[in-house]
């Protein structure tokens, strides 16, 4: 998709940021680089008598691949299209083909969509909408929002792109697990999918994490727009195993309860693969200017017990604390006890960390890390390191 420049990419950013709630705070200076068309449509800057619209709809409706309306979706009416959703997804893996949602049109789901190995669902852009109504995670609602059909054993060849996700969160940090009774929904869970591909997809409001994506292989994570998630914006963890071969790049996370990207490595009892494993490159983090409701967490990018990881030309500014934190993760083991496992092998290259009330980069208890040529810009320290071995600068 060509990028979209001038005057043609502020209009259609502001245009985006009013229709979400979230005008009114003009990035100046260096966050200016901060505005990323991740989603515009391809014609974002040509006419606007709508014959632009019209030839988009018919070049769409050429393409090969299966519509929801199809199966008796009506978009815009406010009544739930999950089936007809459903069954198109299920249709088009089935065929090989992806699911085409329309332009200027509003899905709305009641229940999880689920997608089979080979899945592709596809929209025409930011107008392309999904809208879940469900927060919470309990016998009457889906764990999730969007996510692979076998979370168990996993799926392969899964692709989501060009669409926007929007949940019944209220756009505001929801806190620490422990302050909520019941777990709050993520708009996106991908487990144990091999060949994972998520791009040029807007996700707002999910009550927890906007894309959860657990022991996946092959992951590409690029060009999104993720904002005002109740916890993180882009969680890779692990599931029976640690996910491998993951590049999130190019991803604009903006307002989020909690870490924008967080990186959590699997107990080390896993075999450790050579060769790099996540690469988070060129990504734009910015926070919240002030804590909306007193339930603000989270660094810029975290990694915790992660190995092999390459953070490199990313840009973050206002997390509410570390603007990169590398430290250990843990979990409780038969007795109780906290069994703990430190990050391995991680180079932090070239970013841009500044208007931190903390430290740029903290290091905790972690091994074989590097970093050299980040700027900082109006911050309290800079890098602060505490029992690292064999970790150095330059």
């Amino acid at each position: 998709m060509p990028r979209v420049h001038g005057f043609a990419a502020l209009a259609v950013l502001t245009s985006l940021g009013t229709s979400l709630g979230v005008a009114g705070e003009p990035f100046q200076g260096p966050d200016e680089a901060l505005h990323h068309p991740v989603i515009a449509p391809s014609d974002a800057a040509g006419a606007t008598d709508g014959s632009r619209d019209v030839s988009s709809q018919r070049a769409q409706t050429t393409l090969p691949g299966v519509s929801p309306e199809e199966f008796g979706a009506v978009p815009n009416d406010g009544h739930n299209d999950y089936r007809a959703l459903q069954r198109a997804i299920d249709v088009a893996a089935q065929r090989g083909v992806p699911v085409r949602l329309a332009a200027n049109a509003t899905y709305k789901s009641r229940h999880w969509l689920r997608l089979a190995n080979g899945s592709s669902l596809v929209g025409a852009g930011s107008t392309s909408v999904i809208r879940f109504h469900w927060r919470k995670n309990d016998h009457q609602n889906d764990g999730y929002y969007v996510g692979n059909r076998d979370q168990t054993h996993g799926n392969h060849h899964i692709t989501v792109a060009r669409l926007h996700i929007e949940g019944a969160g209220t756009g505001r940090p929801v806190g620490l697990s422990a302050g909520n009774r019941l777990p709050n929904v993520p708009a996106v869970r991908m487990r144990l999918v091999h060949g994972l591909r998520i791009h040029h997809v807007e996700i707002s409001r999910a009550p927890g994490i906007s894309m959860l994506l657990q022991g996946n292989r092959g992951v590409r994570i690029r060009d999104n727009f993720v904002h005002n998630s109740g916890r993180d914006g882009i969680n890779i963890g692990w599931f029976k195993h640690d996910s491998r071969r993951v590049l999130v790049e190019g991803n604009v996370i903006r307002r989020v309860g909690d870490d924008g990207i967080a990186i959590i490595g699997a107990p080390p009892t896993y075999h450790e693969p050579s060769g790099v494993q996540y690469r988070i490159v060129r990504n734009r983090i910015l926070g919240w200017a002030n804590d909306p409701n007193g339930q603000q967490l989270g660094r810029g990018i975290s990694v915790l017990g992660a190995r092999r990881v390459l953070i490199r030309h990313d840009r973050i500014r206002r997390p509410d604390s570390a603007g990169i934190l590398i430290a250990p993760s843990s979990r409780p083991d038969h007795w109780n006890h906290h069994a703990l496992w430190r990050s391995k092998r991680v180079r932090v290259v070239h970013n841009n960390i500044g208007r931190i009330n903390t430290t740029g980069l903290l290091i905790k208890d972690s091994v074989r890390i590097r970093w050299h040529s980040n700027s900082f810009v109006a911050l309290r320290r800079e890098v602060g390191v505490f029992t690292c071995r064999m970790c150095r600068a330059g």
